[in-house]
């Protein structure tokens, strides 16, 4: 079976695996700006920290808009 998967370039789908285990050891990272220093160091060391602990990492900018 494995064979077969390899020969047809069956690649797993990681956000089904993330579903079927009950977390998607995703963190997010939430910045006013990326300009700002303070702000991207974060989300850089963020990555440095958890990326080789096999989390993804995702920035989102938030502009304080009222919703």
């Amino acid at each position: 079976m494995r064979a077969a998967a390899e020969r047809l370039g069956y690649r797993p789908n990681l956000a089904a695996r993330a579903l079927q285990a009950g977390a998607t050891r995703s963190v997010w990272v939430l910045a006013g700006s990326l300009t700002n220093t303070i702000d991207r160091r974060l989300a850089e060391h963020a990555e440095t920290v958890l990326g080789p602990a096999g989390y993804d990492v995702l920035v989102a900018i938030h502009r304080g808009d009222d919703v």
